[in-house]
């Protein structure tokens, strides 16, 4: 039986006031692998349930290599790290879900276990690219029953010399990051292109260093010595997301002024180049004793580079809707193998709400009027589109409804409680 997804209608208002960061994802996932892979108990203070359907992903997965993890008060986890010397099951289920964060990083860690693992993911995840990653591991001792999910897994990874593109999945690097050190061997992984999203890998070496791992940086890559271990820093905190926090801060760049607390000020986290893009757009974004407030000024077209801060292209989007005068938004051809195209999701979708958009292989150009008009829109089943559709209502003259809505679960579970909060009017449709 086909499930057919609901709406939400959504009232064109202004959002105000202030909201508290949720925790950051990209941390999350993080310090859950790190955890699990560590020499003791950890405890993660990752905020309360729900958890993102992404983080729940790579949760169920550290479970089936061995780990426990259990809730210990509203605000924290527990993990009881995999036991490497326990006996383990004869093939182990991977379900990555439909996080792309959570494959990448689990293959390399299977593949060091040395664990016979059946990965499966669903939504979008089986065409998500990762046969670069699949083609690094099969040449350090790993055999796969497949080339595309679901596939089994299994062999002893070797260390050595790893050559990997630095241009199309920085989770690739991650990845081996997580799971090198573990190896018997010493290795080196050799960028043989620039490395994009630069600073999720900043935010992976962050976290390791964190657990005790020591990794070389160099000026084409990473040297890591082998047979190192994961010392637990037994309790970690999780930073707030500004990858989500963006949706809101926008919002206040637009209307009226809008606080959003707990970001940190010093994070790894890419998209916090959100402050300076509503800067450039011409508002005003400053960081405030609780976090970072946003006032609305007149704004303008900008060129944004999606190279870096890829997550933040469909909200950019949304604000070069509000702005004045046209606003480019380049190297953004990796959106294209994202939960949708989302090149095309935003094209389609801002089209129907009275946009002046064009869209290439790696671009978008937006001749911003200051306004939208209202009207239906898809999720495509992507969280970011959902949220920036929402976002996108406060500039409308008519009400939205988005198909689909429920996709927000994957990132940000309690985004339409938080948007209701700000003074948002978003109300579930019933089939008929």
């Amino acid at each position: 039986m086909t499930t057919i997804p609901s709406s939400i209608l959504i009232q064109p208002r202004f959002l105000s006031g202030s909201v508290q960061a949720i925790p950051s994802k990209s941390d999350g996932h993080r310090q859950l692998i790190c955890a699990a892979l560590s020499n003791q108990d950890t405890t993660l203070e990752i905020g309360p349930d729900p958890l993102s359907d992404d983080i729940q992903a790579t949760i169920n997965c550290i479970r089936a290599l061995g780990a426990r993890v259990v809730r210990e008060d509203d605000q924290s986890l527990r993990v009881h790290p995999v036991r490497r010397d326990s006996r383990a099951p004869a093939e182990i289920v991977i379900d990555c879900g439909e996080s792309g964060s959570t494959l990448r990083f689990m293959l390399p860690i299977v593949a060091v276990l040395g664990r016979t693992g059946r990965i499966v993911g669903r939504g979008r995840l089986p065409e998500r690219p990762i046969q670069l990653l699949i083609d690094a591991l099969s040449e350090h001792g790993i055999t796969f029953s497949g080339r595309k999910l679901p596939f089994t897994m299994n062999g002893q990874l070797k260390g050595g010399t790893f050559r990997m593109p630095g241009d199309i999945s920085s989770q690739y690097i991650s990845g081996l990051l997580f799971a090198l050190p573990l190896a018997e061997e010493d290795s080196v992984i050799e960028l043989t292109s620039p490395l994009e999203s630069a600073a999720y890998v900043d935010m992976t070496l962050t976290t390791l260093k964190h657990f005790g791992i020591d990794i070389e940086t160099g000026a084409d890559g990473y040297f890591i010595r082998g047979r190192q271990r994961l010392v637990s820093p037994e309790r970690v905190v999780t930073e707030g997301d500004w990858s989500n926090g963006a949706f809101f801060l926008a919002a206040g760049a637009m209307n009226t002024p809008v606080n959003v607390a707990g970001l940190p000020p010093d994070s790894a986290q890419p998209d916090a180049i959100i402050i300076q893009t509503i800067n450039e757009f011409g508002s005003d974004a400053i960081r405030v004793r609780n976090g970072y407030s946003v006032f609305p000024k007149p704004m303008k077209g900008v060129i944004f580079s999606a190279r870096n801060a890829p997550d933040l292209v469909p909200i950019v989007s949304v604000l070069a809707c509000a702005a004045q005068g046209t606003t480019r938004i380049i190297n953004a051809g990796r959106l294209r193998l994202k939960e949708s195209d989302r090149l095309q999701a935003i094209s389609q979708n801002l089209r129907a709400l009275g946009a002046d958009i064009d869209e290439d292989a790696e671009t978008l150009t937006i001749h911003g009027s200051g306004s939208l008009r209202g009207g239906d829109v898809d999720s495509f089943g992507d969280h970011r589109i959902v949220m920036a559709m929402a976002i996108a209502s406060t500039i409308c003259s008519e009400p939205i409804r988005i198909s689909g809505w429920e996709a927000v679960e994957k990132s940000y579970p309690t985004f339409f409680e938080d948007f209701r909060s700000l003074g948002g009017s978003a109300n579930v449709l019933d089939w008929e």
